[in-house]
């Protein structure tokens, strides 16, 4: 009787419908009480989608009162949504409509970060020093929950769900979290795929203690991967090491690992200047330990660069 998109919850990539109050016969007369919300959080979503404007349709999704709206689609992404014809079942309709559409968005700049040497999750020949790194600090602690922060394809995370542990992975780049999805529902791992920006985290929402819970409160794992993402996070989007110390400790609720790429590293190197003479290794090591008394160093691949593995 209602189809709004917060009684849909995930385990891995697999979506439960969980408000069982909400199930009741269908009408006689084909009427579907919750169609224009069925609409506003499904299927204009992915119509704009579909049309290209994946970033626009996720923005106005955060509008979880009202969803997108037939006007929202005319307007914004000139689309024609026609009306489901009265003499078509709802159900059916809707089902052949949603697997017409082409949701597959195009290519981006770290879309083929992976193509051609996506390593096995067992290991072998193709495994550099950070794949064996990794998989013996998975190995080592064991953790019940993982999140991987910045995973691109999610080779790491799909190892660590390899590895039994639950997982959660999210990127800004939806190639990649598409990719993704279709990899670990293939592979039946248990990785929940996200498109998220580390920078811009999901809030909490609603009034006083709210309605949802922030990304940091519902996202909390065991362990968290920061990996390649510490020179992205300085030199794209402007943080310091204080700010991302605390912006992954937030998360963490034992372990956290992160790799650190130095000053001369072959990509760092160019972006480096006079006003980042704080970027050393010495000085991430002093804001992690406002959140990790513990912290020791493991070589990472391509030298020079080291993981920091730090602990609670």
């Amino acid at each position: 009787k209602d189809a709004h998109g917060w009684n849909i919850l995930f385990e891995g990539p697999r979506p439960y419908f969980v408000d069982f109050g909400s199930i009741i016969e269908a009408s006689p007369d084909g009427v579907w009480r919750a169609e224009e919300e069925f609409r506003e959080y499904f299927l204009h979503p992915l119509e704009m989608m579909a049309a290209g404007h994946w970033r626009i349709a996720r923005v106005l999704l955060r509008d979880f009162e009202r969803g997108i709206s037939l006007r929202d689609c005319e307007s914004i992404a000139r689309l024609a949504c026609p009306p489901r014809p009265e003499t078509a079942p709802p159900f059916v309709w809707y089902r052949e409509r949603i697997s017409g559409l082409d949701l597959r968005p195009a290519s981006t700049a770290w879309s083929a970060y992976y193509d051609g040497a996506f390593p096995a999750l067992t290991p072998d020949s193709s495994w550099t020093k950070k794949h064996r790194a990794v998989d013996e600090l998975l190995r080592e602690f064991r953790p019940a929950s993982v999140l991987d922060v910045g995973a691109n394809r999610g080779w790491y995370a799909q190892l660590a769900a390899h590895l039994g542990s639950r997982v959660v992975a999210f990127d800004n780049d939806e190639v990649c979290v598409n990719q993704l999805f279709v990899d670990v529902s293939r592979r039946q791992l248990d990785v929940q795929p996200l498109v998220m920006s580390c920078l811009t985290p999901t809030p909490r929402y609603g009034l006083g203690d709210g309605l949802m819970e922030s990304a940091a409160e519902r996202l909390s794992c065991d362990l968290v991967l920061a990996l390649a993402m510490v020179h992205h996070m300085v030199f794209k989007m402007h943080l310091n090491f204080e700010q991302i110390a605390a912006g992954l400790a937030v998360y963490t609720g034992k372990v956290l690992i992160v790799e650190f790429p130095p000053g001369d590293d072959v990509h760092v190197g160019p972006w480096m200047t006079d006003r980042h003479h704080w970027y050393t290794l010495e000085n991430l090591q002093v804001a992690l330990r406002r959140h990790f008394p513990k912290i020791r160093q493991v070589d990472s691949d391509p030298a020079p660069r080291v993981l920091l593995v730090c602990e609670r």
